[in-house]
């Protein structure tokens, strides 16, 4: 649905990852830039195909970055503020590389496509049982202020063979 002449921020981002992974089948081109970063035209192509299969391409539109803190790893999104949301941080996790990044990226997929605001003082979480405190202060990774979620790692898999933090938040 068109709103005053534009797009929801959901349909325009497919629309953008749809128009530039057709431009990277033109010849010459060596990488997408966006988000801070160069993307490898294969790689924005095989993500690009979640758009063609009606799924939202988050990895496309958003970057994930990690770095190791003081106590542990950290990670952050770039690009949420595109959609009028805050950026999220972990600081300082004792979670796998695999868990950081799966446990972002399901947490970005669920603010965009559920149009989620996280607040200040709430706690969220993917499971019942999961209590992970939110909160909003000056971002350490990304500029002005950021959402800080308080997620340590699993250490072992459920006896379903996932993480914890798989699931509906």
């Amino acid at each position: 649905m068109v709103k005053h002449g534009k797009l929801p921020s959901i349909e325009s981002g497919i629309l953008l990852v749809k128009t530039v992974a057709a431009c990277c089948s033109l010849p010459g081109v060596l990488g997408v830039y966006a988000n801070g970063t160069v993307y490898q035209v294969e790689q924005y192509k095989h993500f690009s195909g979640m758009a063609r299969a009606g799924v939202f391409p988050v990895q496309n539109l958003v970057w994930f970055g990690r770095y190791n803190g003081k106590k542990g790893l950290c990670g952050y999104t770039f690009g949420l503020s595109q959609f009028g949301y805050d950026e999220v941080e972990v600081l300082n996790s004792t979670a796998s590389e695999q868990e950081l990044d799966d446990f972002l990226l399901a947490l970005t997929n669920y603010i965009i496509y559920h149009n989620v605001v996280l607040k200040h003082g709430e706690n969220i979480g993917f499971q019942s049982w999961q209590k992970l405190p939110v909160t909003k202060s000056r971002g350490v990774a990304v500029p002005g202020e950021s959402i800080k979620i308080g997620f340590p790692g699993v250490k072992t898999a459920s006896k379903t063979g996932y993480f914890g933090y798989v699931g509906k938040i």
